[in-house]
């Protein structure tokens, strides 16, 4: 579901604003393959993702639908900024990307340290709500607690975009 959150960044509003997080020590290490549908104002677009995710940093790797890698997207604790190689589609951004990856994927308490006081985050079950100030501008609704297994919903308002995230299961290739 980490990948879901690249697509939607790319088009996202939050990206310059959150402040690039280590994932939480409970999840110390995570990798998940994901597919990605945006539904935009001007285009709609289908894309892989993979993410890898630890304490010593972040990789997103986003592919076409055809999985023909696109960019990558790295992020080290201690960067400002996250590097992006490769050609992202137009209208994305690096660090919104991995804005929404962290929006939809890392835990309440974790991402309270990197929002900006004028924002407040708000978990109902599976569904997650952004605000700022009385404005409701980010909207994540899961299929199920559990993200890396169930799809996802983000919506970003202030860009009019959705994007749909499903997860891609690796066939079990041992004998």
């Amino acid at each position: 579901m980490l990948g879901i959150a690249a697509l939607l960044s790319a088009c996202a509003m939050p990206g310059h604003w959150l402040t690039p997080l280590p994932p939480a020590s409970g999840e110390a290490r995570q990798q998940v393959r994901q597919q990605l549908t945006l539904d935009a104002p001007e285009r709609s677009l289908t894309l892989q993702s993979l993410l890898k995710s630890s304490v010593h940093g972040l990789t997103l790797i986003i592919m076409s639908d055809a999985g023909q890698r696109m960019f990558t997207l790295q992020w080290k604790p201690g960067q400002p900024a996250p590097r992006v190689f490769g050609q992202a589609p137009k209208g994305m951004t690096a660090s919104g990307m991995l804005a929404d990856l962290q929006l939809a994927l890392w835990p309440e308490t974790v991402l309270r340290s990197g929002l900006p006081s004028q924002f407040r985050l708000e978990d109902i079950g599976a569904t997650r709500l952004l605000w700022r100030g009385e404005n409701l501008v980010w909207l994540r609704v899961s299929e199920g607690k559990e993200l890396r297994n169930n799809s996802m919903m983000i919506y970003n308002l202030p860009l009019g975009y959705r994007l749909r995230i499903q997860p891609l299961i690796l066939a079990d290739t041992r004998p």
